[in-house]
């Protein structure tokens, strides 16, 4: 009789764990990228990639050598060069059509300018000019429209604000061939946040509705805007973060310093497949006011709001402890930005969603399971080229890649 209720038990327990055992091989395993090439660019630096839609080749900004460039990626581990294009003035962004025929590279120009590249031939198609500074350009996902962020940022980081022209949006309708391509204007102004005058549009992520998000860097803002009739349907602040840090240049990696209210200021953004944004809180503008109430900018993480705003989830001091884990935290940044968190991207892969944070003093990425919106959760460091500066995703290849601005490279990581 005493032994009566250990046989109830045992075969409860033993179920118990069949179970769990099923479930966690139901799971998928948490995705693992390698480096599978770094490919060094003719030129001197490169900014900003695309992809063609076959994931084959990628096209890139140099804006020191002035140049657009291509690399052909069929295989990751033996990337080459196939030529570029001198764009005489510095290429802030490309971008490329959905059928894969044109690069889309905006020029910071007088008049700005567009330059429709053929993807084959790399000869200019056409020219489409604009007033204003572009800093980036994003096709849709269905490919009917092109968006530019014209920021007309500031010649000087010391600059006060707000500092005019204003920025705005231009809205590029793709119908037809490029000689059928006519632009809009979408005006940003007026918006509740630091400087309605001014609002220095930096960064524009496109979902699958055709709406943009575009981050106000210095504003530190967001707006999104449907670009089937240019019509504003959300805007708001992005908050300020406190949280540990090193704030010290002192060869000692430690956050054990109060971050107080700095304001996140993001400039990378993206859509998440259940329609919320991620931000890269890089930070980027201060001015002697802030300075003498020792106000500091940049949230030195990322951040998940919804579509409306609101928070729900930020990285706090998660990013840089993993990066002085990984090893590439640079403490002459304690004193200015910490790692920068610049770039955002998620990607779908085999039952994964995952999501990079590019870190400018980062060398390279940080990437996060986010299977749950609200709870990311670290994974890996992927470790490129110095100082990245775009990334770019390219799912059917199980493919991630940095663009390094600080030693002219393109990491290539490949799904383990």
């Amino acid at each position: 009789m005493k032994n009566k209720p250990l046989l109830v038990i045992a075969p409860l327990l033993f179920a118990a764990g069949l179970l769990f055992f099923f479930l966690m091989r139901a799971q998928p395993a948490p995705a693992q990228f390698e480096l599978a090439g770094n490919f060094a660019v003719p030129g001197l630096v490169a900014e900003i990639i695309a992809a063609s839609p076959d994931g084959k080749t990628l096209v890139y900004t140099d804006s020191e050598t002035r140049q657009f460039g291509w690399v052909d990626i069929s295989n990751p581990a033996k990337p080459r060069s196939l030529g570029s294009f001198e764009a005489k003035q510095e290429p802030t962004s490309v971008a490329v059509s959905k059928n894969g025929k044109w690069a889309l590279g905006v020029v910071n120009d007088v008049p700005g300018r567009l330059d429709i590249l053929d993807m084959k031939t790399r000869r200019l198609q056409r020219e489409i000019t604009f007033p204003g500074q572009p800093d980036c350009v994003a096709v849709s996902p269905d490919g009917r429209f092109a968006a530019i962020a014209v920021e007309n940022q500031r010649d000087d980081e010391d600059i006060a604000m707000p500092n005019l022209p204003a920025g705005y949006l231009l809205i590029v309708d793709l119908k037809g061939e490029p000689g059928n391509w006519s632009t809009r204007r979408v005006d940003v102004t007026g918006l509740k946040v630091r400087f309605p005058t001014d609002p220095e549009p930096e960064y524009i992520a496109i979902n699958q509705k055709n709406e943009a998000a575009i981050t106000l860097q210095e504003n530190n803002g967001v707006v999104i805007v449907n670009l089937e009739n240019g019509k504003i349907l959300e805007s708001w602040s992005c908050g300020a973060v406190s949280h540990k840090a090193d704030l010290t240049s002192d060869g000692k990696l430690e956050l054990k310093d109060d971050l107080k209210n700095a304001r996140r200021e993001p400039d990378g953004i993206t859509w998440t497949p259940q329609g919320n944004l991620i931000t890269a809180n890089e930070g980027d503008f201060s001015n002697d006011v802030d300075k003498d109430d020792n106000t500091f900018v940049g949230g030195r993480g990322f951040t998940v709001f919804s579509r409306q705003g609101k928070v729900l989830f930020d990285s706090g001091d998660e990013l840089e402890r993993e990066a002085i884990r990984a090893g590439v935290y640079d403490d002459e940044r304690s004193e200015k930005r910490g790692v920068e968190a610049e770039g955002a991207a998620v990607m779908q892969t085999g039952g994964s969603t995952l999501a990079f944070i590019g870190c400018e003093y980062g060398s390279g990425a940080a990437m996060y399971d986010l299977s749950d919106e609200t709870r990311p959760r670290f994974l890996q460091w992927l470790k490129g080229g110095a100082s990245p500066e775009g990334l770019l995703q390219i799912p059917e290849k199980n493919l991630f890649l940095t663009a390094n601005e600080g030693d002219g490279t393109i990491s290539i990581f490949q799904k383990k």
